[in-house]
Order: C-alpha cells, then structure tokens, then sequence
C-alpha cells in the first residue's frame, strides 16, 4: 500500500535508511512498488532488505539496494525445501551482501561452511558472514554465546548476539 510507503518514508528520511523487512512475498510486493511506482521514495536514502534468500531478486531490483542481509536456514530451523534458495549467486551481483545464520549449537558451523560452499559463497569476505545463537529466551541462549562466539571468530566471521531477545525476549516489532 502505498500509503504504508509514504509513512516508511518520512520516517526513513529521519534515520537517512529504508530497511525493508517482512515475509517474503510482502517484502516483494513493497519492494517492487519502491521501485517501479515511487522511485523518490529511496532518494537520498540508504536501502537495505533482510531476506532468507529463497526468492532470487530481479535485476532490476538488485539496482536500488546498498545492502542485502540475506539467512538461509540450517537444517534444525526444518524449513521445506521449497523455502530454501535454490541458488545465492546473485549475491555476487549484489552491493553490500551480508550472510547471517542462526546456529543453536556450536558444531552447525560445519554446516554453515557446508552452504558456502554448496551457493558458491566459500570466497565471501568473512567479515560479511554473521553467525548469531537461536533462541526465544534470553536462558535458552545463554549457554551458547561463548562457543558460538568462538567457533565464528576462529573462522574470522562476525559475531552478534540477538540483543532484541535479550531485553525483550520473543516479542516481535520492537
């Protein structure tokens, strides 16, 4: 809705940022309006979506965006295969890509570097590559930070707890 847009804007153009965020085909559909039908809606504004990745961009849509922060679930997230990408080689193509993943044990980094691989991804700057620890609760967490935190800087990825989970545990919109 386009109406939706023109409140995001105003609100964007306090932070200098439009970050689109949402289910897929809502972030597609929003996306597609920014793009086609209210192209000053990004200018002057720095435009980052956050997407699992199953649906791959258009050319067309790849333009507009600084930054892409894409999540491919592992395998304990039991996403159907239908909602895993089929391929991430667009993100070559991308400005600013950023891979994040959530790992609920430390020994899922064998799969994270197994997905590198298979999305001929390996060769991704490490510092673009997130690992952050799954969980609803603060107390389901915690015992995971520090190898998780561990097992990501000894292959030089980034590390970042869900801070929003910390302070308000599984609420969303805040």
């Amino acid at each position: 809705d386009l109406a939706i847009l023109d409140y995001r804007h105003a609100i964007a153009q306090f932070f200098g940022l439009f970050h689109v965020v949402g289910r897929q085909h809502d972030r597609r559909t929003v996306f597609a309006d920014l793009v086609n039908e209210r192209p000053d809606l990004a200018a002057g504004l720095r435009v980052e979506v956050e997407t699992s990745g199953y649906i791959e961009p258009s050319a067309a849509l790849l333009g507009p965006v600084d930054q892409w922060n894409v999540s491919p679930k592992l395998a304990s997230a039991a996403i159907a295969p239908d909602k895993q990408p089929a391929s991430l080689g667009w993100l070559w193509r991308a400005k600013e890509p950023y891979l994040k993943f959530v790992l609920h044990k430390s020994g899922e980094i064998a799969e994270v570097d197994a997905l590198l691989e298979r999305y001929g991804l390996a060769e991704l700057p490490s510092d673009r590559i997130i690992i952050s620890p799954g969980g609803k609760k603060f107390e389901h967490m915690e015992p995971r930070l520090l190898p998780l935190a561990e097992a990501a800087l000894e292959r030089g990825f980034r590390f970042t707890p869900r801070l929003h989970v910390i302070l308000w545990g599984d609420r969303r919109a805040v």
